[in-house]
């Protein structure tokens, strides 16, 4: 019976520390919450009530970002703005949800 009872808190505390789903298809992070953004368009990075948090790396990355100017129509494609955007992003150096990695071109995840 302990055992049984050991298995069952493994377990419910794995699911408590589920990372968030990255969809490749249609470019997208659903996280724990059920939310989906896209990981392409207009962002904006903000200090608090963020979408997504995102640590910056140098390889390994989740998602490969290449910085537009204008029409983030592609997977890994952002505009940053300060108004109006797809998604809020906060920056972190540790526990993000996302690990990006900036390119200059073939933006995409992996």
């Amino acid at each position: 019976m302990k055992w049984l009872l050991f298995i069952v808190c493994i377990l419910a505390s794995a699911s408590l520390f589920a990372a968030p789903k990255i969809n490749k298809e249609k470019c997208t992070i659903t996280l724990d919450n059920g939310k989906t953004f896209p990981l392409y368009g207009k962002v904006e990075i903000v200090e608090s009530l963020e979408d997504i948090s995102v640590k910056i790396v140098n390889s390994l990355a989740d998602v490969e970002v290449e910085k537009v100017t204008s029409l983030p129509s592609k997977c890994g494609q952002w505009e940053f703005v300060t108004s109006l955007p797809d998604i809020r992003i906060k920056f972190v150096s540790s526990l993000a949800d996302i690990e990006v990695k900036f390119v200059n071109s073939l933006p995409g995840i992996p």
